[in-house]
């Protein structure tokens, strides 16, 4: 046979079986609560525009995955889950994807849901004149085919599986032309109407059979001029939950009859180093700097408990990782160990680490750059900088305006760098550590590595559960054993909800409300 019949989750994960978050306060004791219907309150920022593909604001896509499905999602752990496809087929040369669609899907408008409006939404978004926020992810896709209403055929320019992640985009109808003014999707709920300066309105779409009809009947959707005024309106009450980030939770204060519900993103916060540099492109400088961060400690104190500490790019949280391949302990006396090992000394008695490397005297005094408009970061480096003067060494913090941060990366004009990535949902490290990458990704390290390369390379060519976790083992032993980068943690969002709500469940990595349809109001 050419192909190989798998179902979406099969192509990576079997079936979610659940998303699990941590709550600082659990509300919901396994009773059944009595049902208050209500209006559920969340807010948005004033719309550029109600099209879900072309809007700027990324903090609006969480509502408008109210309205809209995609193909799949991603779960808290990195597996597919399937929405409005039911299986896939990959091809034996992985060039080839077949999306076989639910049956008996219809629009909100009653309009039956088909392939066709899978292959309108996918050429809107490969329209390089008017691109979308989703477009750059779909660049592998060659060319689209209906094979019949409920099958389609993605034709890929290189074998790249990964890209059954990325299919988690809004489907929009083809038959529908004026969805930038009046959405009409497949989702949960459905638009009802907007008040340009107050309010959007949707309401529970009865047609919806993706999952559990949501319980309650009505979402108001407030339009809010930033971030700070609609966390402002949930400590007042005026807002049921909201989704924030680390810097939010830090900057909204006093929770009081609010339970805040941590989930993992894909945000990966590392230090970076400059191979050019003479000092730091010797190995044994990169272990002893990893040993000597106390990530727990940067997790507690600079990131406010809002991140899982990590040291591959590999999340904790992904059924891909592998803990045993990913070994780095916190240990002051190893980092000293290490660089004795190393051949650095302080032959000088300044308190100062040197090495004679190739005739050379080398000084383990270096700088670290940081944007100083994140303060986490600048918190971070601090404290990193702090710790590793302490083994040995004399590290200068430099807090850059952003600009010039990016400016000095992509120039390499740098020792060592504080940074972070957030990864796609296809966890493609190519353009961070390939060879490539070196001269049009973000390998602003310049590390190249043949090994590396072979091993993300797999990645894209992994079809079953058992090859995609061989593949991104591997990625973990080659990452420890060179240490291109000292990974510090992966940063975790919060849903931020009212104690008056029940049923709020972990969020998923794409869809932070994605268990809106169990919410539901304690009348008490």
């Amino acid at each position: 046979m050419n192909k190989r019949i798998i179902s979406v989750l099969c192509c990576l994960l079997l079936l979610l079986t659940g998303c699990k978050g941590q709550k600082k306060e659990n509300n919901d004791q396994g009773t059944e609560a009595p049902v208050l219907s209500g209006n559920i309150s969340l807010y948005m920022a004033s719309p550029d525009t109600l099209h879900p593909l072309y809007t700027k604001q990324s903090s609006n896509i969480p509502i408008y995955n109210l309205i809209y499905d995609g193909l799949v999602y991603i779960a808290a752990d990195s597996s597919v889950v399937p929405q409005l496809a039911e299986s896939c087929t990959v091809s034996k040369d992985c060039k080839r994807i077949r999306f076989t669609l639910k049956p008996d899907i219809a629009w909100h408008d009653g309009t039956p849901f088909t392939a066709y409006d899978v292959l309108y939404t996918i050429n809107l978004i490969k329209d390089e004149e008017n691109p979308t926020i989703y477009t750059n992810q779909l660049s592998a896709i060659s060319d689209v085919k209906v094979e019949d209403d409920l099958n389609i055929v993605i034709y890929l320019d290189y074998p790249y599986t990964r890209i059954v992640n990325l299919m988690d985009f809004p489907i929009v109808p083809k038959h529908k032309k004026d969805i930038y003014e009046t959405p009409c999707g497949t989702g949960q709920y459905k638009f009802v109407s907007i008040d340009s300066n107050k309010s959007m309105f949707l309401t529970k779409n009865t047609l919806w059979t993706l999952g559990d009809m949501p319980i309650e009947e009505n979402i108001e959707v407030k339009i809010t001029d930033n971030d700070t005024t609609a966390f402002s309106m949930l400590r007042l009450g005026e807002l049921v939950a909201a989704n924030a980030t680390a810097n939010d939770v830090a900057d909204i204060g006093f929770l009081d009859k609010m339970t805040v519900l941590n989930y993992p993103t894909l945000k990966y916060e590392f230090i970076g180093f400059n191979f050019n540099n003479t000092t730091l492109s010797d190995l044994a400088v990169r272990k002893a700097i990893s040993a000597a961060i106390d990530r727990s400690k940067i997790v507690e104190e600079a990131y406010y408990e809002l991140g899982i500490p990590a040291n591959s790019p590999v999340p904790p949280s992904s059924y891909l990782y592998n803990k045993d391949a990913d070994k780095v302990d916190y240990s002051e006396n190893s980092c000293t160990e290490i660089l004795k090992e190393g051949g650095w000394e302080d032959g000088d008695n300044d308190g100062v680490l040197d090495k004679n490397i190739g005739g050379v005297s080398y000084s383990l005094a270096t700088t670290m750059i940081v944007n100083s408009d994140n303060q986490m970061r600048v918190k971070a480096a601090d404290m990193i900088a702090s710790k590793l003067n302490q083994c040995g060494m004399y590290i200068t913090v430099e807090k850059l305006p952003f600009e010039d941060y990016i400016s000095r990366l992509q120039c390499q004009s740098f020792n060592m760098f504080l940074g972070g990535v957030n990864f796609s949902q296809a966890l493609d490290y190519g353009f961070l550590l390939s060879t490539n990458a070196a001269s049009g990704g973000q390998n602003y390290m310049l590390y190249s590595s043949s090994d590396m390369d072979s091993a993300i390379n797999d990645t894209y060519t992994s079809v079953s559960t058992e090859d995609l976790k061989k593949a991104y083992l591997q990625i973990q032993y080659v990452f420890t054993r060179d240490m291109p980068v000292v990974g510090l943690l992966f940063e975790n969002n919060a849903i931020i909800y009212r104690n008056a709500i029940l049923g709020v469940e972990a969020p998923c990595v794409s869809r932070p409300f994605c268990s809106i349809n169990k919410w539901r109001f304690n009348k008490e």
